[in-house]
Parts: structure tokens; C-alpha cells; sequence
């Protein structure tokens, strides 16, 4: 349950962090609909994959479309936009967790 609640706070910090970045003149939406959008579909990816044993990379491409849905509703991006933003957003969450794996361990 820690595990689950830490890594829910880290990849709301590091999505929200990095759309800030890459899309500057988007921040004042982003601040707000990252965090939103995770609080969301990362509980229901934890729970898919802890719980029903969901294939992990299968969890992900769910997640990235249920995100891309939220940032074209949401935030009002194009769909072009939206898919970027998921994808790059859960690319670079996915690479840190596979680190985080290698790293401290664990699954």
C-alpha cells in the first residue's frame, strides 16, 4: 500500500514536472490535469496489475489511450497533442521504474 501511494506521488511529480517543461505555455492547465488525469488511471493500473495479474506492458497501453482521452477532454489538446503528451509522459515513467526495479529491486 506505501509502494502503491509512493510511486503514485512520484509519477505525478515527474509527468507534471516534465509536461511543465516541454510545453511552457500549457503549465497553468498541466499543473492541474496531470496530476487529476494520473489520479485516475494509476490506482486502476496498480490495482489491474497487483490484483488480476494484468500483463504490465498491456496495463501501459491502457493507461497511455485512457490518458490520451483525458488530455484531449480535459485539457482541450488536439489529438495529435494529446497522444504525444501520453506517450512521452508514460515512456519516461515507465524507463524510471524499470531503473527503479534494477536498482533497489523488487517487482
Amino acid at each position: 500500500m506505501i509502494t502503491a501511494l509512493i510511486t503514485l506521488v512520484l509519477t505525478i511529480l515527474v509527468e507534471t514536472v516534465v509536461a511543465c517543461l516541454v510545453l511552457p505555455r500549457d503549465r497553468r492547465r498541466l499543473r492541474i490535469d496531470v496530476p487529476l488525469i494520473n489520479l485516475t488511471t494509476h490506482p486502476l493500473a496498480t490495482i489491474a496489475v497487483a490484483t488480476v495479474a494484468a500483463p504490465f506492458l498491456f496495463v501501459e497501453l491502457v493507461v497511455i489511450a485512457a490518458e490520451v482521452v483525458g488530455y484531449r477532454v480535459v485539457t482541450g489538446f488536439s489529438l495529435r497533442k494529446a497522444v504525444w503528451l501520453s506517450f512521452g509522459l508514460n515512456g519516461i515513467t515507465i524507463v524510471l521504474s524499470f531503473v527503479y526495479r534494477a536498482v533497489v529491486g523488487g517487482g
